[in-house]
């Protein structure tokens, strides 16, 4: 090797030596079905957002590629394939982001991962419901990029941060006026998560994955005073006016022009099981579109329990599986006896 090669060699490979504590994210090319443009422009700025976050270094393939180039042209045309994998290794990534893009009546559904390398764990897993314009692209993968890395050790307080300190996911929703921010759970409580604090599982449609149901208000309250007990913390109920601001998607740009009729959407069979699709009966939380603060299913599944009194009864928000589309709007709302248990109601929790 010439001292010239040397040289540039050096240069090539300083700027991985400084940045040896960056984690290096690579963002390989868009599945699904969507124009190849907006898949584009959708790898382009998620790899643009990751790459503003600090301590995260984002390219594409068209990167390593260009990357490749400019070392086979160091190397006077002489490089052999082995020296080709060397230089993968020395430039290896630390993390991959897979990316799914589907079309929804103007909107693009994009759901991301990040898949830890060479493990092949799936560090964090992320959707994002964004307008089809490049712009709106832009600024919805921003956040995008903040709830896969940005906020990735969890607890930051930023709008749509995912927090996950007790085996419960939460979601982080900014106050305003008079609503203070707070987490809110990404998820209903599965029946898996109160059969680890409670010891038995009430519900009527049996399933790890699925809501909790056949719980009245006071036996969420026995489960959230179980569950401050052994993690030292104040878990609770939403307020009413916190549930509401939540599935409206808090202070989050909405994609709805004006105010979407259900969490997360206009188009309810995108984002809640119903009485048309759900089979009659619940359905695993998460497996409907998240709303713009990646919270599931605050349209449909089950009704979920509020915090507020409403005379001698307790409010309940958010329709079930078995309700017609206007019992599932953001706006309903309802109230029954605390005592009151069915297998169309559950609830999830809040952490202020």
């Amino acid at each position: 090797m010439n001292r010239l090669t040397s040289i540039l060699l050096i240069a090539l490979l300083l700027p991985i030596a400084l940045q040896a504590q960056t984690k290096k994210v690579a963002i390989v090319q868009p599945q699904g079905v969507a124009s190849d443009l907006h898949k584009s422009i959708v790898r382009g700025s998620l790899r643009d957002a990751i790459a503003a976050v600090e301590g995260y270094e984002a390219f594409t393939r068209t990167d390593i590629d260009d990357l490749m180039k400019e070392y086979q042209f160091q190397q006077g045309g002489m490089v052999s394939e082995a020296q080709r994998a060397r230089m993968g290794r020395m430039d290896g990534v630390d993390m991959i982001c897979a990316i799914q893009v589907t079309t929804d009546e103007g909107y693009l559904y994009v759901e991301s991962q990040i898949i830890e390398f060479p493990s092949g764990l799936v560090h964090k897993s992320e959707s994002e419901l964004m307008e089809a314009s490049p712009p709106k692209i832009r600024d919805a993968c921003i956040q995008l990029a903040a709830k896969l890395v940005g906020q990735s050790g969890g607890g930051a307080r930023r709008n749509g941060a995912v927090h996950n300190p007790d085996g419960i996911e939460l979601v982080y929703v900014e106050g305003r006026d008079n609503i203070q921010g707070f987490y809110i759970g990404k998820f209903e409580v599965t029946q898996a998560q109160w059969q680890a604090i409670m010891d038995n599982n009430p519900s009527n449609f049996k399933g790890a994955n699925l809501p909790v149901e056949e719980v009245s208000w006071y036996d969420a309250l026995e489960f959230l005073s179980r569950l401050n007990s052994r993690t030292g913390k104040n878990y609770r109920l939403p307020t009413e006016a916190e549930w509401e601001f939540a599935a409206r998607g808090g202070t989050a740009n909405s994609f709805c022009k004006g105010s979407c009729e259900y969490s997360g959407s206009n188009n309810i069979h995108s984002v809640a099981w119903f009485e048309e699709n759900s089979g009659g009966r619940t359905q695993p939380v998460g497996t409907k579109q998240a709303n713009e603060l990646g919270i599931h299913d605050m349209s449909g599944n089950v009704w979920e329990w509020c915090q507020d009194s409403e005379d001698s009864n307790r409010v309940a928000r958010g329709g079930s599986w078995g309700n017609t589309v206007e019992y599932c709007r953001v706006s309903f709302r309802d109230s029954t006896s605390p005592g009151f248990r069915d297998n169309f109601l559950g609830f999830r929790v809040v952490l202020p």
